[in-house]
């Protein structure tokens, strides 16, 4: 499973389908409490109320295959990735973490052409 290792997202797990190197993290502070969530797909977007963070990879990927048991109308299973992650310093711009394709060319930017 997905787990942050320092910043906001600290302590945090998340259970996700995908691993980026390069990861947004959503804070919804609208509830009770403060709801963590991750825009771990290429389409994901956040709401507009909700803090983003960008947090990098930092170890391997696993993948699993979980069987959440029967449910009436079948089975809720899935393929899900994690990895340990860490905020990025210094953060990207507001405007480049709400926005998918200039969130798209920073991470464009920040990954190198070996693929680190």
């Amino acid at each position: 499973m997905t787990t942050f290792l320092d910043g906001p997202a600290q302590g945090t797990t998340l259970l996700l389908q995908h691993a980026p190197m390069l990861l947004r993290v959503t804070l919804n502070q609208a509830g009770l409490l403060p709801e963590f969530d991750a825009l771990d797909a290429p389409g994901d977007e956040a709401a507009p109320h909700e803090f983003i963070y960008a947090y990098r990879r930092v170890g391997p990927v696993v993948q699993a295959h979980i069987n959440f048991g029967r449910r009436r109308g079948g089975s809720r299973s899935g393929f899900y990735a994690g990895a340990p992650y860490r905020l990025v310093d210094p953060q990207p711009a507001a405007e480049v973490l709400r926005d998918n394709r200039a969130w798209a060319a920073w991470v464009n930017s920040q990954v190198s052409p070996e693929g680190a």
